[in-house]
């Protein structure tokens, strides 16, 4: 525990106590002392106040000590995750990360361990309290307290879900083309990304074609009749498209196709 005490030409300060009593020979007696922990106490009061302005949870591993402080806000992302962890951090925050990113977090955090003043960054696929996974970013770095010969490992971890689903909204505003009402290149290069991150995709293909001679079309007829053909292409395509095969309308007349194949046993991508 401890007391406030004003000292003068410095304000409020505050001491900690620290002692014991025992018997004798003239008696029972107290012995003690003070500790000045007002620079902790201050320290804890900004850091509690930062992090309320952040949407990143912030967690400092003593490495000497192999303690782990983590910022009230990281139950915001893992709902039961210790405020404090005394051992293995990484093998604590494992469990909450999807199977096959699991690997991939162990090996960078780790090296961030061993090799001092290593910056780290990451993302990795988490599951909610509702089975569905989102990503979080995880960024940090290891280095040697000066002050008190400590080695650290300090870092973030935000939630990456309310960025996608803002992201999404501008994307889908502007990723329909105007006249097909197709997804655009721009939703392509999006969803080629996903693709790659799929665990569950083994091989994906990537077909781009275009409508032969389509201005000399729309020179002799008019871009109403060259709209017309357009559309009747794109229902024509959506029509007749494989599972899990996309279409996309980049160009005026030039088109993509996405197909992803699925791993053995997978059903969805």
């Amino acid at each position: 525990s401890y007391v406030r005490f004003l000292a003068p030409g410095r304000g409020e300060i505050y001491l900690r106590t620290h002692g014991f009593s025992d018997y004798g020979s003239e008696g029972r007696y107290i012995s003690g002392i003070f500790s000045d922990v007002t620079s902790f106490i201050n320290d804890d009061f900004l850091w509690d106040n930062m992090i309320d302005g952040l949407n990143a949870a912030i967690f400092n591993t003593d490495l000497n000590r192999n303690v782990t402080t983590i910022s009230k806000n990281i139950h915001a992302i893992f709902p039961d995750f210790p405020l404090m962890v005394a051992g293995d951090f990484i093998e604590t925050l494992i469990p909450y990360v999807v199977q096959t990113d699991r690997q991939r977090l162990r090996n960078i955090l780790n090296r961030s361990v061993q090799e001092n003043g290593t910056r780290f960054a990451i993302e990795v696929r988490i599951r909610n309290e509702e089975g569905k996974s989102s990503w979080v970013a995880i960024r940090g770095k290891s280095f040697e307290n000066k002050n008190t010969m400590t080695r650290m490992l300090t870092g973030s971890i935000l939630d990456l879900s309310a960025m996608n689903e803002v992201k999404e909204s501008f994307e889908k505003a502007g990723s329909s083309h105007q006249i097909t009402g197709l997804p655009t290149g721009q939703r392509l290069s999006r969803d080629v990304e996903i693709v790659i991150r799929d665990a569950n995709v083994s091989c994906a293909a990537v077909i781009m074609f275009d409508i032969k001679d389509f201005h000399e079309f729309t020179d002799r007829y008019g871009k109403d009749a060259g709209d017309k053909i357009l559309r009747k292409l794109a229902d024509l395509i959506n029509e007749s498209l494989p599972d899990r095969a996309k279409i996309y309308h980049i160009g005026t007349d030039n088109f993509a196709g996405l197909r992803p194949t699925m791993v053995l046993g997978a059903t969805s991508l």
